[in-house]
């Protein structure tokens, strides 16, 4: 998922850094402010630590003269041991870098995502991470 991920943001960047068009899919950059625990705007605690499950689904489009054959599509699920603020920080940043498009000598990049961000009550630090993902 990573790999994919990251060269589609290869090839976003290199559209724009070539004088092509690049914006945000209708969702703006978050305001993001650590001393205050906000979020655009919205105060969260950072002080208490919980467990939280982060589901991200992304698909990556490129049309014109470079194309896939099908849209890639990932999806990932994560389960994250942090304060609410960095919690709603880390799905706010997801959110805006997952869903970018830029166009750039007749090829077309197009990144559209979602996410959920869900706290998982009666977890400790220790039992918060999926069974699956820990090392023996």
């Amino acid at each position: 998922m990573k790999k994919i991920l990251s060269i589609a943001l290869m090839a976003l960047a290199v559209c724009m850094l070539y004088n092509c068009s690049g914006k945000s899919n209708e969702i703006k950059e978050p305001v993001i402010d650590k001393e205050k625990g906000t979020v655009n705007g919205i105060r969260y605690d950072k002080e208490t630590y919980k467990c939280w499950l982060f589901e991200g689904e992304y698909t990556i489009s490129l049309s014109g003269l470079i194309a896939f054959d099908e849209d890639e599509h990932e999806s990932t699920t994560e389960y994250l041991w942090l304060t609410e603020f960095d919690a709603q920080a880390t799905k706010a940043t997801w959110d805006y870098t997952t869903n970018q498009k830029a166009y750039a000598y007749g090829t077309n990049v197009k990144i559209t995502s979602t996410s959920k961000l869900t706290e998982l009550r009666d977890k400790t630090e220790q039992t918060c991470y999926d069974p699956d993902d820990m090392d023996d």
